[in-house]
């Protein structure tokens, strides 16, 4: 055999070698960028969840007695359909906290610990926002401030799942 068809037999096998690599690479990057796909959409469903509840903790009315509460506690006592109290409203966020950051986990925690003391009877619920209305405000405005900046992160889909290690795997009971 001379060199004249090894050549191109050689530049053809050589050829398929790499597009092999190049199509292994392109199939493994593809499922990469599926799963952070799937992961920024759980992300991004759970801080939907967490912007619902900030909206509900910071709206709030101000009653009879010149007090503030926050609607989160005002809609339990208005016996409104569908209206649920703020342990119900909290579990609905603490659920999806695999979902969010860190610092948004500690937060949730932080106003679970502020409501505990707080029993079903609506109207102990609505003098209880008013009695705590500045923590649970603060609680707000510091969950508001946390989502908008773990906004600008959600891509970083690596980061957040290297900072899910180093989290706190302590016990945190929840009240129902």
């Amino acid at each position: 055999m001379d060199w004249s068809t090894i050549g191109p037999l050689v530049g053809v096998l050589i050829g398929a070698y790499l597009q092999g690599i190049y199509n292994r690479r392109a199939k493994r990057d593809e499922y990469v960028n599926d799963y952070y796909k799937r992961v920024i959409e759980r992300r991004v469903a759970a801080y939907e969840r967490l912007e619902k509840f900030i909206m509900r903790l910071r709206t709030s009315f101000v009653g009879p007695d010149g007090r503030n509460c926050s609607f989160l506690f005002v809609e339990q006592a208005t016996d409104s359909e569908g209206a649920e109290s703020a342990s119900v409203a909290l579990y609905d966020v603490v659920i999806l906290s695999l979902w969010l950051s860190n610092d948004v986990t500690t937060k949730v925690r932080e106003f679970d610990s502020l409501i505990s003391p707080l029993g079903s009877d609506p109207q102990a619920a609505v003098e209880f926002g008013k009695k705590n209305y500045q923590a649970i405000d603060t609680i707000g405005a510091e969950l508001q401030r946390l989502l908008a900046r773990d906004m600008l992160s959600l891509h970083d889909v690596e980061g957040f799942l290297k900072s899910k290690d180093k989290a706190d795997p302590g016990f945190h009971p929840l009240r129902l």
